[in-house]
């Protein structure tokens, strides 16, 4: 049975007491009954979380859309994560709200007003379905305002549970994307065909034409495979095309030295090491990525590099343009972080680099041609937030990272 996610064992406890009053007050709801179709109108799928997240839930659109065919769809998300749901074929309307614990910039978080506009606006969208994929209390309580006759989040995963009603379990060892499989499996979707190929990705490298979904029918078999993926719009397709046309002319490899947060990330010298020794080896360019905040370190690289073949374009391309950019990439190395989600997903040969404090199983990124190397320092207790450089990303020699780059086949151009 899952146990609450809190490490601090009295706020445990709390959480233990408040949803056994909750469970108490609320003993006559109903619940884990089975969903209507013919009563789903209106969904919303509360997401208040980090862009790696939001990226992997991506398909659960896809499948909600076959699963209740003409229904409205909203997402609830950060201001940040928008990027990834704008332009999606299944998704009607997006709101956000900086929600502050898991605010990581981009905008300001929310305050006490912005929170009872979105009380207020949730309240008058009468929705019908409304799904936590985090297990969220704010998402909770927000379902319940909404007034959804069927709510669905997971039991004990944070404090709220007796808020749903319908309770899910999962595996907390399982990968993420695992949640959203569990939730289809309660909305009774155990097989289902996708509206989209994720295959239908060109994997012609002479075509400079950026890959997104083909928005053709076909028999792709999302029990099997969990593809995100993110649209793109014919201008950004085409501002894409004219970068690469005007800067990288010929095959490059994309790097990621940045993360979310510092514990994260690899070491720059590291990086600097791992790229002298693969210019020799092929004719690449290599094309440091990431946003304003990554572009210190990029210039780090860089510099310690001293080769024309290394650019930047880190602060230069929104989300959607580097994961335009990435579509097009012969190779990608870099952290734990949403380009390394993204390259995976796009079928690039990816190695993603992670910390021994985070749980591989559960956030490696995915994909046909994904690499992970984790790093493991014994003696070293990571206190998290401002270890860098971090001893157990240390523990990943650029020797390491050269040996996975020669197995994925890429050391020079056929």
């Amino acid at each position: 049975m899952n146990d609450y996610a809190y490490t601090n064992p009295l706020v445990r406890l709390l959480a233990r007491l408040v949803d056994a009053l909750g469970y108490g007050l609320t003993f006559w709801q109903r619940r884990n009954r089975p969903v209507d179709a013919h009563r789903i109108f209106k969904i919303l799928i509360i997401k208040l979380d980090h862009l790696g997240d939001c990226f992997l839930m991506t398909p659960l659109l896809e499948c909600l859309a076959q699963l209740f065919p003409g229904v409205r769809i909203d997402v609830l998300c950060q201001e940040v994560t928008r990027p990834v749901f704008e332009n999606h074929p299944r998704v009607s309307e997006i709101i956000t709200y900086n929600y502050s614990r898991a605010w990581r910039g981009g905008g300001r978080r929310a305050g006490w007003l912005e929170t009872l506009r979105l009380f207020r606006l949730v309240r008058s969208r009468r929705y019908s379905l409304a799904i936590d994929p985090r297990g969220e209390p704010l998402a909770a309580l927000l379902g319940l305002w909404s007034g959804a006759r069927y709510r669905i989040g997971f039991e004990r995963e944070e404090v709220g549970g007796f808020l749903y009603t319908y309770l899910l379990r999962y595996d907390p060892a399982a990968h993420e994307t695992e949640r959203y499989r569990v939730i289809l499996g309660a909305l009774q979707a155990g097989s289902y065909k996708t509206h989209t190929s994720y295959r239908s990705y060109t994997t012609n490298k002479t075509d400079r034409t950026p890959r997104q979904g083909s928005g053709q029918a076909d028999t792709t078999d999302f029990g099997k495979e969990w593809q995100p993926r993110i649209y793109l719009t014919p201008e950004e397709t085409e501002k894409i095309q004219a970068l690469i046309a005007r800067e990288l002319p010929g095959p490059f490899w994309a790097v990621h030295p940045g993360s979310g947060v510092p514990y994260k990330q690899w070491p720059a010298e590291y990086f600097a090491q791992a790229i002298r020794q693969l210019l020799p080896q092929n004719n690449f360019e290599f094309v440091l990525l990431g946003g304003q905040s990554d572009q210190k370190i990029c210039a780090a690289i860089k510099d310690q590099v001293n080769s024309e073949r290394v650019k930047i374009l880190a602060g230069e391309l929104d989300l959607r343009e580097t994961y335009g950019l990435l579509s097009l990439a012969r190779g990608f190395l870099g952290n734990d972080s949403v380009l390394a989600h993204m390259s995976g997903a796009l079928g690039v040969p990816t190695i993603e680099i992670m910390s021994g404090m985070v749980l591989q199983s559960r956030w490696r990124a995915l994909g046909p041609k994904v690499k992970v190397l984790v790093g493991r320092d014994p003696a070293h207790a990571c206190n998290l937030g401002g270890c860098y450089p971090c001893p157990h990303l240390r523990a990943v020699t650029a020797a390491a990272v050269i040996s996975e780059l020669a197995e994925l086949g890429l050391r020079q151009i056929p």
